[in-house]
Order: C-alpha cells, then sequence, then structure tokens
C-alpha cells in the first residue's frame, strides 16, 4: 500500500501546475473540448476546421472529462495519467502471476520510474494511451504465445484492446506493397488523384434486398480507399525496392 501511495503521488501530484506544453498538446485539448462543448464526437475540430491528424481517442477522454467538469488542464490530461498509472497496476498484477512477487516488484520499479514512460503519462498526446492498450493486448496474448490455448473472453478483450490501440494512435507496424512496375503510375503526384471506384448505394442499405436504412439517406460506399504514403515502408517490385522518397526511387527502376 506504501509503494502505491508513493506511485500516486508521482503520477497525479502537480498534474496542472503547468499550462499546455509544446504544440501538440495545446491542439488535442482544443479538439477534445470542442467536441464536448458541440456534442460532435465523429469529426474532429481545431477552431472549427476538420482535423484528422490522430485517432480519435484522446479526443473522446478530454471531451469526457471536460463534461465531467474537469478544468482545462486536468481534463486533457487526467485520463492519461490514469492510464499510465493503471498499465503499471495492471504490468505489476500480470507479471507477479506469471513469474512471482519478486519479479513483478522489480519490473513494475523499472517502467513506473521509466523516464519516457512517466513523461508521457504527465501530457495530453495519444503515444500513452496506445501503448497502454497495445501493451495490454501483448500480454493477455502471453497465453498463446507460450502455447496455451488462450478463452474466448480473452480473444474479445485482445481485439478490444488492439482497435483502442489503433483509435489512439497508429501502431508503427512496418507495411510493405508488393506490386508490379505494370502498377505504378509516375505521372500521379499524390493519392488524391486517384480516381475511387463507387459501389452501388444498396450494398449498405440493403441486406438481402430488405431496406435497413432510411430512405435517400447518404451513403459513402467506396470500393477500396488510398493508403497514406508515410504508412508504406517500401514498394517491393520485380525490379527492385523502392523506399521514400518514392518520387525518385521509383523513376531508377
Amino acid at each position: 500500500m506504501v509503494l502505491l501511495a508513493v506511485l500516486a503521488v508521482v503520477y497525479f501530484y502537480g498534474l496542472t501546475s503547468t499550462g499546455m506544453l509544446s504544440t501538440d498538446e495545446p491542439r488535442y485539448a482544443a479538439i477534445g473540448r470542442a467536441m464536448a462543448h458541440t456534442g460532435d464526437w465523429v469529426t474532429p475540430k481545431l477552431w472549427g476546421q476538420p482535423w484528422f491528424e490522430k485517432p480519435p481517442a484522446v479526443y473522446w477522454m478530454t471531451a469526457t472529462a471536460t463534461r465531467a467538469g474537469l478544468g482545462p488542464e486536468a481534463a486533457p490530461r487526467l485520463p492519461v495519467a490514469l492510464l499510465g498509472f493503471g498499465f503499471v497496476l495492471f504490468f505489476y498484477l500480470w507479471v507477479r502471476r506469471e513469474f512471482g512477487p519478486a519479479e513483478a516488484l522489480y519490473a513494475t520499479a523499472v517502467l513506473a520510474t521509466s523516464a519516457g514512460w512517466l513523461t508521457y503519462s504527465y501530457v495530453a498526446v495519444p503515444d500513452v494511451p496506445m501503448s497502454v492498450f497495445f501493451c495490454a493486448a501483448l500480454l493477455l496474448s502471453f497465453e498463446w504465445i507460450s502455447g496455451g490455448d488462450g478463452s474466448p473472453v480473452r480473444a474479445v478483450g485482445v481485439g478490444a484492446l488492439l482497435g483502442l490501440a489503433v483509435l489512439a494512435k497508429e501502431n508503427g507496424v512496418p507495411f510493405y506493397v508488393a506490386a508490379p512496375i505494370s502498377t505504378l503510375d509516375l505521372k500521379i503526384a499524390s493519392g488524391a488523384e486517384i480516381p475511387i471506384e463507387r459501389r452501388a448505394d444498396s450494398e449498405v442499405t440493403h441486406v438481402f434486398g430488405v431496406p435497413v436504412a432510411p430512405e435517400n439517406i447518404e451513403v459513402e460506399n467506396p470500393a477500396f480507399d488510398v493508403t497514406p504514403a508515410r504508412y508504406v515502408t517500401a514498394i517491393i517490385t520485380e525490379r527492385g525496392v523502392a523506399r521514400a522518397p518514392y518520387e525518385e526511387s521509383l523513376k531508377g527502376l
């Protein structure tokens, strides 16, 4: 209990003693407050303009805390601090169950006092939420990794946590595209110029021919989507591998 109290002081003391830091934190906080004030929880907006730079989990947390009556610094920061602190406790319990109390104490002490983990638990940015959900999913997957059968409930939990991780921030998983040279169009400057085929609205509004949506509702049903170039690690072709900047590397193939 003493250790728990010490950790609570470390993670929550002085949480609102400074204003918003850098350029990202005030931006994310403003988007969350706008969600709370306008009631639009779908489209993130910065100063009235749509802002899709990051997934919405941090905005939703800020909006929820704002609706709960927390102040302009506490609303964005407290949810992130709770996640960082809560994962430390989860990590301790998991390591204790799998490896023993001594191992859990030492491993948790390293994590809890890590400068990176502690610092990012103090600011309202997506890094800690993504790390919490992704790492929790990984730890819950340990039973399968070690050869066990797992359980359906655990599988649902892992899937939900991975989904929350994506909503918090991209996972940084390498993504490779395998494509023949004949499919590459170097005349197109960006993905915004690629024509996207629209499929029939009835594929969304009807199930087995039975309408399941209001009549004349607007539908967006693209046949495919364009992956942003920043997510593509490399393009593998029959002539070699191209990496960013693709304007130069693709011409050299």
